[in-house]
């Protein structure tokens, strides 16, 4: 069984361990449903504080997603999008187990390392990305989370992926429910387009919310990052006919490149995916793919702020946020 030195094979909540033993296949290639399992434990979603009233003033509420790509003791790494934490604000990114950590780029600047920078005004509808569409995203926790293997290696055409994210009802609803979009590779360019570094075009199905969401191969790596849908009028990556029918992604192998050019000095996994945390997911995944109300969980997130010491003054926090 391949199992990734740099994860425990058990997963810790609170005050108990979770262990659980499910046979899976020792092949490399994940088949769909063990894929969405890892998927559904190192997805993340993204999200800015709300303050209350913001929902009744319909206020913009533009959440994300994103993956856990490195950790180091107690300080954990996601890659997202830059247009996902455009804004120095706080951000909340909700875990498989429910839990929300505290971003604060106010108080700590380096909570949040953007790759690139935004082009002409603030109140343009649409502005071009100097550099990579990329960010990473760090928070602190004692728990143990799973993280993504990364490959070095260039997805070819006709290769299947699974794009994982936490997609918007177009009705508005407050419930979110993350899903997997299986498609094929496009294109993929040698030379990343200059607006936000895209260079992978798939026809799979994805939406608004599911951006900075995590492109799967079938062996469970990540190859790369989702970004945009399909081109709307003048908005398009990489090529202008080809994103009539496809979405776009930033390859993997640029965001390593880049985050060692920023000494960045993430220690990143390369190995197979984590058998335990693709059956934990299996077990958890109808508890870690839903969330009832992303407007109370996102509300008020200074209440959850650091100087919320102890633990279980803090669950309760949590658990009043759910209910």
């Amino acid at each position: 069984m391949f199992v990734s030195k740099n994860l425990s094979t058990c997963f810790f909540g609170t005050a108990t361990a979770l262990v659980i033993t499910i046979p899976i296949q020792n092949a490399l290639a994940l088949n769909p449903q063990e894929l969405d399992a890892f998927a559904s434990q190192t997805t993340v979603l993204i999200a800015p504080n709300l303050k209350k009233g913001d929902v009744e003033a319909q206020h913009e509420f533009n959440p994300g997603s994103g993956v856990i790509v490195a950790h180091s003791s107690t300080t954990y790494y996601v890659l997202t999008n830059l247009h996902v934490v455009e804004q120095d604000d706080l951000y909340g990114v909700r875990t498989a187990d429910g839990d929300v950590h505290i971003v604060n780029p106010v108080d700590n600047p380096s909570a949040i390392f953007r790759f690139g920078t935004f082009q002409g005004s603030l109140a343009s509808s649409y502005r071009p990305i100097n550099g990579f569409d990329l960010a990473v995203v760090k928070f602190e926790s004692d728990r143990n989370y799973p993280v993504v293997p990364i490959t070095n290696q260039e997805p070819h055409q006709g290769e299947t992926v699974f794009v994982s994210g936490w997609p918007n009802p177009e009705n508005q609803s407050a419930r979110r429910q993350r899903v997997s979009s299986q498609g094929l590779v496009s294109a993929v360019v040698g030379t990343p387009f200059p607006d936000g570094g895209y260079s992978i075009l798939y026809n799979n199905s994805t939406q608004r919310g599911m951006s900075g969401g995590p492109i799967f191969n079938i062996d469970g790596e990540v190859v790369g990052i989702h970004g945009r849908g399909r081109s709307q009028g003048d908005v398009y990556c990489i090529d202008p006919q080809i994103s009539i029918d496809n979405s776009c992604g930033i390859q993997a192998i640029n965001f390593v490149t880049q985050a060692q050019l920023a000494n960045l000095n993430l220690a990143f996994n390369y190995s197979p995916p984590n058998h335990s945390a693709i059956a934990v997911g299996i077990v958890t995944k109808s508890t870690a793919d839903m969330i009832d109300d992303i407007y109370g969980l996102f509300t008020d997130l200074d209440k959850l702020k650091s100087h919320v010491t102890n633990l279980e003054e803090r669950l309760q926090i949590l658990e009043e946020k759910r209910h």
